[in-house]
């Protein structure tokens, strides 16, 4: 009886070493054939060279990512030398920031707007509370005229373009926060100014302002991107508020406020987010793959090697361009998300016929396609409010004009 229970414990055993194994052999097998791009990839790197031909020193967005270079640097150089270095180690640590004009500015930013942000930078608080601040936003000035020159040097290019490298989780390096503080830099600067300069010349520097803005939101790629700088666009807008409350219009004269605040557009480039969302996830796999096994535990190192076996790069990266080309029309595509939510679902046929071939990447991007993002309609929320922002200031001021006298 014992023979009996010993063998049978003895073969028990290796069953359950040996049919793991043998299933995680059965799908390597299945896996060792990686897909050939799909007709969508390639319609999406083709779109993706065509956008991205824009030359060096015409972009915004490497001047951006240099502009933290001590004083006398050449900006472009070190934004260059920046986006490599995140390329080859993703952390924004890894950024030199030496210019103290952006110590100053992170230290002393939120203490100047608290109050603004706190009420949505309505007009007639955040004024009280500029004004209240006037010496500690003059000592702001005047202790980042470099960064000043710097920010109208890179809002007056031709162009931004986000680069976004193979191999970094970060994707869209640039630091957006900063980018809201230069943003709330130059539009202290022209609040600050606007009493002892001509009507004319405070629209005109507003209207710079609104074109850089647009520039930025309509060039941008990713849902984090576009999402940001719609909502720093509606920010211009109300801080614009709260500049052309101080500025005296001269009766008889004409100003193009419309002009000024141009609307945004109603077709929205989705297509434009969907090749950079599917860049930015080709990124993080790239990403991932090379820290599956880039570990300096042995047991981390061994399970990434198990986990490689059971994925394929190009087929995950197909299937990441159907779920985006899903998800990012204009409207979605009600009928195909149902079937890729059918195929992403864990059961028994599924698992059986759909899952075994490029398990780890389906696993990977299977979730996303659960969230019911219209971003049509979410995004249009936000435009619908930048458009009655920009109503709201051209009859007010337009208004204004007519009856203030010289």
């Amino acid at each position: 009886m014992k023979g009996f229970l010993k063998s049978s414990f003895k073969w028990l055993a290796i069953l359950l070493v040996a049919l793991p194994l043998s299933l995680y052999f059965i799908l390597v097998i299945i896996n060792l054939v990686d897909e050939n791009k799909s007709p969508l990839v390639v319609a999406f790197e083709q779109k993706l060279e065509q956008i991205s031909q824009v030359p060096d020193e015409d972009n915004a967005f490497i001047y951006f990512m240099g502009i933290e270079a001590p004083q006398g640097a050449d900006v472009f150089d070190e934004g260059m030398k920046n986006i490599a270095r995140l390329s080859k180690e993703p952390a924004h640590h890894s950024i030199d920031r030496k210019l103290l004009d952006i110590s100053l500015l992170n230290e002393v930013h939120y203490k100047i707007i608290s109050k603004c942000k706190a009420v949505n930078f309505a007009q007639d608080t955040c004024s009280k509370s500029l004004s209240s601040k006037k010496q500690e936003i003059d000592a702001l000035l005047n202790g980042t005229k470099v960064l000043q020159q710097r920010f109208e040097t890179m809002s007056s290019l031709n162009a931004w373009f986000e680069i976004i490298p193979e191999n970094t989780t970060m994707g869209i390096m640039g630091d957006y926060t900063l980018l809201k503080r230069l943003f709330d830099l130059q539009m202290l600067k022209i609040w600050r100014n606007a009493p002892n300069t001509s009507t004319e010349q405070t629209l005109e520097q507003l209207k710079q302002e609104a074109q850089f803005r647009h520039k930025v939101l309509l060039s941008s790629r990713t849902l984090m991107a576009s999402s940001i700088t719609l909502h720093l666009y509606n920010d211009f807008l109300r801080w614009a508020d709260i500049i052309l409350a101080d500025v005296i219009f001269t009766q008889g004269k004409t100003y193009h406020l419309a002009t000024l605040f141009e609307p945004l557009p109603l077709n929205i480039n989705f297509e434009r987010i969907a090749i950079g969302e599917w860049q930015f996830g080709k990124a993080v796999t790239k990403q991932i793959i090379k820290g599956s096994v880039d570990h300096n535990n042995p047991f981390e190192t061994i399970l990434g090697f198990i986990l490689q076996g059971l994925l394929n790069e190009q087929a995950t990266y197909n299937l990441n361009a159907e779920i985006l080309n899903i998800k990012w029309q204009q409207s979605i595509d009600k009928k195909a998300l149902i079937t890729m939510k059918r195929q992403c679902e864990f059961n028994f046929t599924n698992a059986l016929l759909w899952y075994p071939y490029n398990l780890v990447g389906k696993m990977m991007l299977c979730p996303s396609i659960e969230e019911p993002i219209d971003y049509n309609a979410i995004r249009m929320l936000v435009v619908d409010e930048s458009e009655a922002l920009r109503n709201e200031l051209i009859k007010k001021y337009a208004i204004k004009a007519k009856v203030n006298t010289p």
